[in-house]
């Protein structure tokens, strides 16, 4: 726009998609210190190998998240919450009684916890989540700043209307395939 000339940028999509993974790059290198205590398999004595281990539902990096259950799970396995509490000490402390607040229930947990006790601390929080739905859960958490995403769907991200106004989700018409949604390219 300025000079005239353009430009060829190249990139491996390699490269984009492993930014997704910088905390177990992170992790992979912490390992060489010792177990990582984040990981559910530490509280069960389960031994660590030479590579981190496939997270399921730890977060590594010292947050617990968790895929938690909500209203309607047992009909369609896609009413799925994804809780995240912040790092360990006074954050930990902080978003744990905000938790308790919206759950009206005692304080889930304290700045140090135990090995184990992201399993009892989320069960106990699926239990509150499936009363409602992961939308309900979300408007809840969010009016108590407690960070909460739900996990959607491909059919309500095609319908997020959130995702067409920015540009993330796009139409576009192909000449013989007809109209379709594809990811933008902003």
């Amino acid at each position: 726009m300025h000079t005239g000339r353009g430009q060829r940028v190249l990139c491996a999509m390699q490269d984009g998609v492993l930014n997704l993974t910088r905390v177990k790059l992170r992790d992979q290198q912490r390992l060489a210190h010792g177990p990582l205590t984040e990981f559910s398999q530490y509280g069960e004595g389960v031994p660590f190998g030479k590579a981190v281990p496939r997270a399921g539902n730890d977060s590594g990096g010292g947050q617990p998240g968790w895929i938690l259950k909500c209203k309607g799970w047992e009909s369609d396995s896609r009413r799925l919450h994804l809780l995240h509490h912040p790092g360990a000490g006074v954050g930990r402390d902080l978003r744990s009684d905000r938790q308790a607040r919206v759950e009206d229930r005692p304080r889930l947990c304290h700045a140090a916890g135990t090995a184990a006790a992201p399993q009892a601390i989320f069960a106990t929080i699926e239990a509150w989540t499936m009363t409602m739905t992961k939308f309900e859960v979300m408007k809840v958490c969010n009016e108590h700043d407690i960070p909460v995403g739900p996990i959607l769907s491909l059919k309500e991200i095609a319908e997020e209307q959130s995702l067409r106004d920015s540009g993330t989700v796009v139409e576009v018409d192909h000449p013989t395939r007809g109209k379709y949604l594809t990811v933008g390219n902003r």
